[in-house]
């Protein structure tokens, strides 16, 4: 890879260093015809002579002449089929021409001619082999470059490269590591490095490594855009501001750092500053999906149901297969009432991610509230299996099964709820509901009761207190529960049925 340094040039001498740089060229280019000239010549004289070929081929390469240096060094490698410089210079040649198969062989060739040739022909080699897909050759051509010289920062640099596509992130840690004490201003190295710490979840090494990757580069518009992700996981969210406004800076056009700096001003709570600059990520890519979605996010939370779908919608129309955004959808048309449109958005986003918990969970939210039991089982059943610790899941899949009739596989869902969560009133209630079915009802009366103690606004567990209460024969309190629930303003939620019933009872006791 090309390191770009950095220039500083007078203006006044523009034009002095622009007349010597052509003359410079002019001068290389006719002293390059005439080496030609006379290795042609040399040809013409000793035709047999591999050597000359091959020198032929290197004035050809330097001239540009990709196909007359592929002929030259084909011809020294057939009167000496022990040529090993020639091998590896074709194997160059046919690279460039975008023969990775026919450059791999003949780099393979000078190796097995001699297994010390050049650390360069296993490390083209191993770039070679990464990008024709072949990780695991190219890391062992890599080492075998650094065996033969072990001071090859960029052999390092690629290593490192290569064993984080393995995900092997310690060894590209490693790698980095060396390429960086080899070469201490080598940036990508430092960019790479940083972005290896960051996916082992090493946030501040992530952001040292960042900036002296920009220290190095001031103009480094992707190790800014990645600093300002890491200073955001790490909850500096000025440091990630100014980050992703340093990198728009050096490149206005930068969508994808409009779309971060968005997110990073919601979050910091400027919502007309986060919407400005998603609709600049949309001014400048009209097409940009995931600026429209999360402007989706903010109507939603806004309130404006109609306004959020409009946008997910378009969003959609502009990528259909990001499975986030169809989830986004089903939220807001389940918001909506639109039962049947929130299903088909759940059920999409599982198709698109088939390891999308949350979809799956909401799908059997969904599907139960349908009627669809069985469907819901087998969507919550998923979601489950994915996340085994989503609380929600599980408190989602005892109603299901519930409802299906089995209330033991629902005794066990809801205890898991609650293992996990055992702050869910929720599935406390819903146990309750459970454990009145099976008959217990001083465990369902103790399920109700907590319920009640984690959420006191809990308006379904008074209720369901009081019928238990009812069912047991304790109308006192059943009529307190009834009384606790209208001083805290819940006395809608009791079953107008159910006090008639506790009047009849009071009749007859009396």
């Amino acid at each position: 890879m090309k390191i770009m340094k950095k220039l500083s040039v007078v203006f006044l001498l523009l034009s002095v260093a622009w007349f010597a740089s052509n003359a410079a060229a002019e001068e290389k280019k006719l002293g390059l015809d005439e080496t030609i000239a006379a290795c042609k010549k040399a040809v013409e004289q000793n035709p047999s002579d591999a050597e000359a070929y091959y020198d032929l081929g290197n004035a050809l390469n330097d001239k540009g002449d990709i196909a007359g240096t592929i002929a030259a060094y084909k011809k020294a490698i057939e009167l000496n089929p022990k040529f090993a410089k020639a091998y590896h210079n074709l194997g160059n040649a046919l690279g460039d021409k975008g023969d990775v198969t026919g450059a791999i062989a003949a780099y393979k060739k000078a190796i097995e001619l001699d297994p010390k040739y050049a650390a360069y022909t296993y490390y083209n080699l191993g770039l070679l082999l990464e990008k024709k897909g072949d990780v695991a050759g190219a890391i062992a051509a890599y080492k075998k470059a650094i065996e033969l010289d072990p001071k090859g920062d960029y052999a390092y640099y690629n290593l490192g490269l290569a064993l984080g596509k393995k995900g092997d992130i310690a060894g590209a840690i490693a790698a980095y590591k060396r390429a960086i004490e080899l070469n201490p201003k080598f940036v990508e190295a430092y960019y790479n490095f940083g972005n290896a710490l960051y996916g082992k979840g090493d946030i501040a090494g992530a952001i040292v490594a960042y900036k002296k990757a920009i220290k190095q580069n001031p103009k480094f518009v992707r190790a800014y855009f990645n600093l300002g992700k890491a200073m955001g996981d790490k909850g500096d969210i000025a440091g990630a501001i100014a980050a992703y406004k340093k990198a728009i800076e050096v490149n206005p056009k930068y969508v994808k750092a409009y779309n971060n700096l968005g997110a990073v001003l919601e979050d910091k709570g400027d919502v007309a500053g986060a919407i400005a600059t998603y609709k600049k990520a949309i001014e400048l890519n009209p097409k940009y999906a995931i600026a429209y979605n999360n402007i989706g996010r903010i109507q939603e939370k806004k309130g404006d149901i109609a306004g959020a779908i409009a946008f997910y919608k378009k969003a959609i129309e502009l990528n259909p297969k990001i499975a986030e955004i169809h989830y986004n959808l089903g939220n807001a048309l389940r918001k909506k009432g639109d039962l049947a449109g929130e299903i088909v958005a759940y059920k999409k986003a599982t198709e698109l991610d088939p390891k999308y918990s949350r979809a799956y969970c909401n799908l059997g939210a969904s599907l139960i509230r349908k009627g669809d039991f069985a469907g819901a089982i087998v969507a919550l059943k998923k979601a489950t299996y994915l996340n085994p610790k989503e609380a929600k899941a599980y408190c989602n899949l005892g109603l299901a099964l519930q409802k299906k009739g089995d209330l033991v596989g629902a005794y066990a869902a809801y205890k898991k709820a609650i293992k996990l969560n055992p702050k869910n009133a929720e599935a406390y209630c819903n146990l309750g509901v459970t454990l009145r079915m099976k008959g217990d009802l001083i465990g369902a009366i103790g399920a109700y009761k907590k319920a009640i103690e984690l959420n006191p606004k809990y308006a379904d567990a008074y209720n369901n207190l009081a019928v238990a209460y009812y069912y047991k024969k304790d109308y006192d309190n059943a009529w307190k529960v009834i009384g606790l629930a209208r001083r805290r303003g819940l006395g809608k939620a009791i079953n107008p049925k159910l006090i008639e019933l506790l009047k009849q009872a009071a009749s007859r006791e009396k």
